[in-house]
C-alpha cells in the first residue's frame, strides 16, 4: 500500500508539469488526501534543489514551522541548525535528503536532531528520504522525506543509561562506605570492651561514635531506597548536620565552618548521595591527618554557583599521586575508591570537585562547585 501512495502522489505531482509552480500546487486525491494529512508521521517533499514544496500536519508539528513558513525553504538553509546522533555538527551536505538528491539512493533510519522553535528546545527525529524520478531519468526530480519524532524515546533511553550508572555508584559506594563504617564501629566496640575502670563517661563516648556510625550506614541503605527521591535543601544546615554527626563518629575531630552568603535561606537541589562526598572528604581528613584533626569548611556564592572548600590541618596530598587523585585505585594505603566515587557523584549531581591549592599550614584542601536552586 505504501508503494501505491507514493506512485500515485508522485504521479499527481508529475502531471502538474503546465502549472507556473507545478511542484508547489499539489492536489492529492482521496483517500491518500486525508492518510497524508492525519498520520503521525513528518511528511517532506523537496524540489531537486532541496526546497521545500510540500509538508504535512505532522511535519509542521515536529519541525515546529507552519507550511507558510517551510514552503520555499532548503533543508540546506543556516536557520536549520542539524545535529548528528552524537551531539556533533550535521553538515548541510550529509542532510539525509541532500544525500538522497545526490546518490539517487535512500537514506533510511538516519537520527538527527534540530531546534525545535516553536517548543524552545532540541528535537530528535528517525529520518527516511526517498528520491524520486520521473520515467526514463536517473536524476531525482524530488526527494520524500518522512520523519518521526523520537525525542522521548531518546530522553527514556538515556534516563535508563543514568540509573544504569547510578545503581553501579551505588553498589560501589556501599561497599567503600559501609566496610569503612563497619570497621569503626569494631574498633571502638574493642575499645570499650577493655576499659578496665569502666569509666562512664568514656564508655557513653564510645557508644555515641558506634550509634552515629550505624546511623550513617542505615543513611547510607535508606538512600537506596529512595534514588529517585530530588528535593530541595539548605546548603548550609546540610553541612552542618553532616559536621555534626561527624563529630560524634570521629572523637577528637573539630569542623568549622564559615559561610559568606547573604542569607541564611541558600538552597541546592540536592539527593542522598551529595552528603556521602562531604562525608568521605572528613573521614579521609580523620584518617591521615592524626590526632585533634581540623577540618575547615567555607562556603561562597559566585556567578550562580555554591563554591565549598574543604581542608584540613594535616600535611596534606602526596605530590606523586594529585594528578591521579579522583581515578579508581588510587590511595597512599590502598582501597582508592572515595575520591572516585566522589567525582561521579559530582559529575551526576553537575558540580564539580577539584584538589585546591592549600594555604600556609593547611594540608589537602578540596573545592567543589555545587549549582543553586
Amino acid at each position: 500500500m505504501s508503494n501505491r501512495g507514493k506512485s500515485i502522489v508522485s504521479n499527481d505531482l508529475h502531471n502538474n508539469q503546465s502549472n507556473t509552480n507545478p511542484e508547489v500546487s499539489v492536489e492529492h486525491p482521496d483517500p491518500f488526501r486525508a492518510l497524508f494529512e492525519t498520520m503521525e508521521q513528518g511528511v517532506i517533499y523537496q524540489d531537486s534543489a532541496g526546497k521545500i514544496i510540500l509538508v504535512n500536519s505532522a511535519a509542521e508539528r515536529i519541525i515546529g514551522l507552519t507550511l507558510g513558513q517551510l514552503m520555499g525553504i532548503k533543508i540546506i538553509d543556516p536557520r536549520w541548525k542539524a545535529l548528528h546522533e552524537d551531539g556533533s555538527d550535521c553538515p548541510h551536505s550529509k542532510n539525509p535528503s541532500m544525500v538522497a538528491l545526490k546518490t539517487g539512493k535512500p537514506v533510511r533510519n538516519k537520527i538527527i536532531g534540530f531546534f525545535n522553535t516553536f517548543r524552545g528546545e532540541n528535537r530528535w527525529i528517525r529520518v527516511n528520504s526517498v528520491p524520486l524520478f520521473k520515467n526514463g531519468e536517473r536524476k531525482p526530480y524530488q526527494v520524500c522525506t518522512t520523519i518521526d519524532d523520537i525525542t522521548d524515546a531518546i530522553k527514556t533511553e538515556e534516563a535508563r543509561k543514568t540509573k544504569q550508572r547510578e545503581l553501579e555508584v551505588y553498589a560501589d559506594l556501599l561497599q567503600h562506605d559501609l566496610r569503612n563504617d563497619l570497621q569503626l564501629t569494631i574498633s571502638n566496640i574493642d575499645a570499650a570492651e577493655m576499659f578496665e575502670d569502666h569509666s562512664t563517661d568514656n564508655l557513653m563516648k564510645y557508644l555515641q561514635s558506634i550509634r552515629a556510625a550505624s546511623e550513617r550506614m542505615t543513611h547510607l541503605l535508606n538512600a537506596i531506597d529512595i534514588v529517585d527521591e530530588l528535593r530541595e535543601t539548605n546548603i548550609v544546615t546540610m553541612l552542618q548536620n553532616i559536621a555534626s554527626r561527624s563529630e560524634e563518629v570521629h572523637t577528637g575531630l573539630k569542623v568549622i565552618i564559615k559561610s559568606n552568603l547573604k542569607t541564611k535561606d541558600v538552597r541546592i537541589p540536592s539527593n542522598h548521595l551529595l552528603t556521602t562526598v562531604f562525608y568521605n572528604l572528613i573521614r579521609n581528613s580523620v584518617r591521615y591527618c592524626g590526632e585533634d584533626v581540623v577540618v575547615s569548611i567555607r562556603i561562597k556564592e559566585l556567578d550562580g554557583q555554591f563554591l565549598v572548600r574543604v581542608s584540613d590541618n594535616g600535611s596534606g596530598i602526596p605530590e606523586s599521586i594529585r594528578s591521579k587523585l579522583f581515578k579508581k585505585g588510587t590511595s597512599t594505603n590502598g582501597g582508592g575508591l572515595g575520591l572516585y566515587l566522589s567525582k561521579q557523584i559530582m559529575d551526576a549531581y553537575e558540580g564539580t570537585i577539584s584538589l585546591d591549592v592549600s594555604e600556609p599550614g593547611e594540608g589537602a584542601a578540596f573545592l567543589l562547585t555545587l549549582p543553586s536552586q
